[in-house]
């Protein structure tokens, strides 16, 4: 249910910002991992880019000064969803 609150919200922040959405900022007020709010952006169909600091969309912000590259998740068309991981052969 969490998993589904937190795209929920991924969702409602990319379309206020215009499709854009800077990961490293979210992910501090989601309190979950870079690497968690990258796959749950990729299944969203966007895109994840690494860019600099002062090119972000935040980019005045003070908590963005020290760090050197953002992960930076734009939605646009179309949409590309990453393939379903194929499983094994059944177990008996």
């Amino acid at each position: 249910m969490k998993d589904k609150l937190s795209l929920y919200l991924i969702v409602v922040a990319l379309t206020v910002n215009g499709f854009t959405l800077d990961l490293t900022e979210v992910c501090s007020d989601l309190k979950k991992t870079p690497i968690h709010l990258q796959q749950y952006a990729r299944q969203l169909g966007c895109m994840v880019e690494k860019a600099k600091a002062d090119a972000a969309v935040y980019g005045g912000a003070s908590s963005l000064a020290s760090k050197k590259q953002i992960h930076r998740a734009v939605l646009s068309v179309p949409l590309h969803f990453p393939l379903p991981k194929r499983s094994g052969p059944a177990r008996r």
